[in-house]
């Protein structure tokens, strides 16, 4: 029984993350790239907007007038593998006045 167990263990010992649980990549909300963002310019209607970024994730009830687009990635067991590095939380905002794009704001870099 004992030489069994030693040579289920033996056996693997080379292989990774047997006694690691899986890890799957979270990715949360809406990766804008740098192209999309520069296509947005002050005096687009929110349609157009839309039409570019798609619908916002988060629309504020108390200021319709903000549109935001938050983005983050959490890489799991095999992208960490490969190398992918984790996004810290990021947002790109879109800003109307009147009807009309306002301006932008990113944080966190896209």
């Amino acid at each position: 029984m004992a030489a069994m167990l030693i040579g289920a263990v033996l056996a693997t010992a080379g292989c990774k993350n047997v006694f690691r649980a899986y890890r799957i990549d979270v990715v949360q909300g809406q990766a804008i790239t740098q192209s999309q963002a520069e296509q947005i310019k002050a005096g687009m209607t929110p349609a157009q907007v839309r039409y570019i970024l798609g619908t916002p994730l988060v629309t504020d009830t108390l200021s319709p007038s903000r549109w935001d687009y938050p983005y983050r990635f959490l890489p799991g067991t095999y992208a960490l593998e490969k190398g992918s590095e984790k996004v810290p939380h990021r947002a790109f905002s879109v800003f109307f006045s009147n009807g009309v794009v306002e301006r932008t704001a990113i944080s966190g870099g896209l």
